[in-house]
């Protein structure tokens, strides 16, 4: 039975209330800030495993005030599309890529200073370092963000990270049907109405998000698992830079621990036995022979760390992130190798920067 035309305007009107209420509501709860507590006042969605930061925001991990460019990321703004001209480099990683110093210490940066050394400028180097994540949600968040953007060179250092809500996470979404939900919350984050709903259900902000992960126990997933997980991560990076045609290289990660323990062993990085020294410095992941098997570049920082003292000023930040001086020997490796292979054009005059 068709409704009467009064029955008709009753549900338009009321429907334009309807409407009207939410959006007043919206646009209240976004001027307020009441969507956002916490966390949720720097991180674009804190129940999302990429946690990336809000453009804009104020970086959390300082005291000193530094705000995040206008895809979430620390440095300079970028296009979406690489301009004419312009040899992109996306630096991916977690803290040790983002640097929780000066920007200007990262390694990033120090690349790109080197790099656009001669005028023109040619080179753009993009800091997607993304701190307390691993290989998994740094390679979802580059395969969202970095779609269709002209990358000549994925650089990935990447420690492990590992956390157990992630594991959880990832198994998941392995089921379609998860996949599905995911995409549809991962939309209705963008709301505020939602997200104060969210906050209210789930209790609040998780506040491991700013500070480090809390290291997963080990009888909650097997080494398989996690090295499994890690060698799938690989070959997607792997079959995305064969698609997108960009040339994948990995910087092969490394502790201030480790190498004093080996220091202290005697180890000698110009030692004949020292490549197979540094096999066994990270028995727990599979650079190596996913480099060997598959040829993407390896490049190995810990060889220029061998030959400081690691109590040296400037080489550590903390026991897990490189300070200035060892963002330098980053940077040094890096144009070496990757000169020394053919992935930089017109490298001429990068070297010797005269303050090693």
């Amino acid at each position: 039975m068709p409704l009467s035309r009064r029955r008709q305007r009753y549900l338009f009107y009321s429907l334009i209330v309807a409407v009207a209420f939410f959006a007043v509501l919206e646009i209240a709860l976004r001027l307020s800030g009441l969507d956002r507590r916490g966390a949720e006042k720097f991180f674009a969605d804190i129940y999302d495993p990429f946690a990336a930061m809000i453009p804009r925001a104020r970086n959390p991990y300082r005291d000193i005030a530094e705000f995040m460019n206008e895809a979430g990321l620390r440095g300079p703004d970028f296009s979406p599309r690489k301009p004419p001209g312009v040899f992109r480099i996306v630096c991916l990683g977690d803290s040790t890529t983002y640097g929780f110093r000066l920007r200007e210490e990262s390694y990033p940066d120090l690349l790109r200073a080197r790099l656009n050394r001669q005028q023109p400028p040619r080179y753009e180097v993009i800091n997607a370092g993304l701190p307390g994540t691993n290989l998994y949600q740094q390679r979802l968040f580059f395969e969202n963000a970095f779609a269709n953007s002209g990358v000549d060179v994925l650089i990935v250092m990447s420690g492990p990270n590992n956390r157990a809500e992630l594991k959880q996470f990832r198994d998941k979404m392995k089921r379609p049907v998860f996949r599905g939900l995911r995409a549809v919350e991962r939309f209705a984050a963008h709301i505020a109405v939602f997200r104060v709903l969210r906050l209210l259900i789930k209790g609040g902000v998780n506040p491991e998000i700013k500070d480090d992960p809390v290291v997963v126990p080990k009888n909650f997933f097997s080494f398989q698992e996690y090295a499994q997980d890690y060698w799938d991560d690989l070959h997607a990076l792997l079959r995305l830079s064969r698609r997108w045609g960009f040339r994948l290289v990995f910087i092969a990660p490394i502790e201030r621990r480790y190498l004093e323990f080996w220091q202290r062993r005697g180890l000698n990085p110009d030692d004949p036995g020292y490549p197979a020294a540094m096999r066994k410095l990270y028995p727990d992941i599979y650079l190596t022979s996913f480099s060997e098997h598959w040829g993407a570049p390896l490049i190995d920082i810990a060889q220029d760390f061998l030959r400081y003292d690691q109590a040296v000023p400037g080489l550590w930040n903390d026991p897990a992130h490189p300070g200035p001086l060892g963002n330098q020997l980053i940077v040094e490796r890096v144009l070496r190798e990757l000169t020394a292979v053919g992935i930089l054009p017109d490298s001429r005059g990068i070297h010797s920067s005269g303050n090693l």
